[in-house]
């Protein structure tokens, strides 16, 4: 399904003109019909000879409602540009032009209305005045059909032009991130809250929950109508009309984009790529409305570089919002002041932080953000994020899934991110950044061996509390580190690192072990450095069994052959068979057998233990 998009001088017969089409009066409230003005959005929709099915968005022409006009125009597959034949192009005409070319709109039919009234000589200036004004626009050499809404004339081609013109159209991106613009919000009796808007990016569900984003307020989908017929699933691409509980009208309004709980951002700040139109400059600081999807917010453009941003010019800007919205990067905004559309470009970053003006590494950098390339959108997403699953990456992006897929495969191949996998999921982390987490580690290492130089290891969860992620992409990232970096049991070390005792720890080793000697099996207070016994049990030197109770390797041996022997006679022992049988105290034996379990030699069942 694809919607397309009127666009069109007030009175210039665009609601006549879908009304011909389609046998819809788009114009739905009473006092549009009464005055011949549409002031609201108005839908109508349609099967074309192919068989696709369409839906049409119809927009106000009026300057006054110019707000409406942009929340319909911003997620359409094809614009018809309506111009009456008796008029021609007026203000309106230019800058409903101007926000298509804004909003890179590049498909679009140019529909001139109101035929029967001229003649042919005249519809011939009308449509040169027409090409002139498409040159350098985004939707130049746009075919122009001539129609005549009253006697149908033209009718027959334009249908068959637009269904043509849909062919070539790409389907509209499905990456299961449903993306619902509230354009209207109304209750039915009986039914309670009604939305409607077009949904973009993934399908809704009946029984799926949706967040409204600012807003936070949660419903569940009761009902969904596409062309007024009942829908268990609506797909991107639908104008649709969702019916949900738990919500009131009250909690929601045009402007709020509905979603899967947690999937899109609240946003206060973006950076643009802020195009001038011809009539005036973009000064530092300018209060403004800006509008994108369907939201109408008021905001300040920061120019990033220089005063302002000359007239019919580009620049890089910062947009401080009054209030949080949702938006993604790649989308786009229009910027207007009063009843004057300014400029617009596309969104390429969100929630910023406020840069320094003036600075050229910031410039650059949004430049190159602004070169849109899935790759660059991609490779960007990956460097902020540090490192991201592979899932929530594709999310993130907007580009259909395989679309993406060839991207992150052309940044493989370039080298430009590396790959890391950890729990059967896929992380993604960029090449500098991952050098970078390499060095930290480094560091960190050199600095643990100069503050513990009888240790083994630095334990893995000091080090990824230090670099600051998840268990699971430290865990896929680690994997990936040079070799200078070894996982040796529950830790990392540098592959140089072999602890060395100093001639003091020598001493004290040798004292220990004349301890032990000469003690047996008991347990004994020793004054020995805790570092050096951590060490000694690492090796294996020594068994410290916990409880004040250490061995040697030697006497545990013994321990292990004795306990074993008596349990393959006996089947099983118990705390007082071990106390007899080792002829030592019930807290030695204790401490021993809790040993023996824990290095798996033997399980406890209650009150036994047998030989694993």
């Amino acid at each position: 399904m694809y919607v397309i998009g009127t666009a069109g001088h007030v009175d210039h017969g665009k609601s006549s003109l879908v009304q011909a089409l389609t046998g819809i009066n788009p114009d739905r409230l009473e006092v549009e019909q009464i005055r011949g003005l549409t002031i609201e959005l108005g839908f109508a929709w349609m099967t074309l000879p192919s068989g696709e099915e369409i839906s049409i968005v119809d927009v106000p022409g009026h300057v006054r409602f110019m707000r409406h006009m942009l929340a319909g125009i911003g997620a359409i597959d094809l614009a018809m540009l309506v111009i009456a034949a008796d008029e021609g192009i007026m203000p309106q005409t230019i800058e409903h032009l101007e926000i298509l070319d804004l909003l890179e709109i590049n498909n679009a039919v140019i529909v001139l209305t109101k035929c029967d009234l001229v003649d042919t000589e005249w519809l011939q200036l009308i449509e040169e005045e027409i090409n002139q004004e498409l040159e350098n626009t985004s939707i130049e050499n746009s075919p122009i059909l001539k129609v005549s809404s009253l006697t149908n004339e033209g009718m027959d081609e334009l249908i068959s032009t637009i269904d043509e013109k849909l062919k070539d159209t790409p389907s509209p991106v499905n990456i299961n991130r449903p993306r619902l613009g509230i354009d209207r919000v109304f209750t039915i009796d009986g039914f309670g809250t009604v939305v409607t808007g077009t949904l973009l990016e993934g399908p809704v569900r009946i029984g799926d929950m949706l967040e409204a984003v600012p807003s936070r307020a949660i419903g569940r989908v009761r009902g969904i109508q596409s062309h007024q017929q009942n829908v268990e699933t609506a797909y991107p691409g639908t104008r649709v009309a969702i019916n949900l509980t738990g919500i009131s009208t009250s909690e929601l309004s045009r402007g709020l984009v509905l979603g899967n709980t947690g999937q899109l951002p609240r946003v206060k700040t973006f950076d643009i790529q802020l195009r001038s139109l011809t009539r005036r400059r973009i000064a530092h600081n300018l209060k403004v409305t800006v509008h994108t999807g369907a939201v109408e917010v008021q905001g300040t453009i920061r120019v990033l570089n220089g005063a302002s941003i000359e007239a019919n010019s580009v620049g890089c800007a910062q947009i401080l919002l009054k209030n949080e919205i949702s938006c993604l990067p790649n989308d786009i905004a229009i910027i207007r002041i009063s009843d004057e559309t300014i400029g617009g470009g596309r969104i390429v970053n969100i929630n910023p932080p406020r840069y320094r003006r003036n600075n050229h590494e910031i410039m650059l950098k949004l430049e190159k953000l602004a070169a849109y390339t899935p790759e660059n959108q991609i490779f960007k997403m990956i460097e902020n994020r540090q490192i991201i699953e592979h899932d929530e990456l594709i999310l993130m992006t907007g580009n259909s899934n395989d679309g993406s897929q060839k991207a992150i495969t052309q940044l493989l191949v370039d080298k430009r991110i590396i790959k890391c996998e950890s729990d059967k999921k896929n992380f993604y982390i960029t090449s500098d950044n991952q050098l970078s987490i390499q060095r930290k580690i480094e560091a960190l290492l050199e600095q643990y061996q100069k503050d513990y130089p009888l240790r083994m290891t630095m334990p893995r969860e000091e080090i990824r509390n230090h670099v600051g992620l998840e268990q699971s992409p430290f865990s896929a990232l680690i994997d990936t580190l040079h070799s200078s970096i070894e996982q040796h049991g529950t830790g990392l070390k540098k592959q140089i690192w072999e602890p060395q005792l100093s001639e003091e720890n020598k001493k004290e080793f040798d004292l220990l072990k004349e301890q032990l000697k000469i003690h047996g099996i008991h347990i004994i207070k020793i004054d020995i450095n805790h570092e050096l016994l951590g060490y000694l049990s690492t090796i294996g030197e020594v068994i410290n069994c916990g409880n004040g109770l250490i061995l040697s390797a030697s006497q545990f041996s013994e321990v292990i052959e004795k306990i074993t022997s008596y349990c393959k006679i006996n089947s099983s022992i118990t705390l007082a068979d071990a106390r007899d049988h080792l002829r030592t105290n019930r807290r030695i034996a204790q401490s021993l057998l809790e040993e023996l379990d824990r290095r798996k030699i033997t399980k406890r069942n209650g009150d036994v233990r047998t030989l694993i």
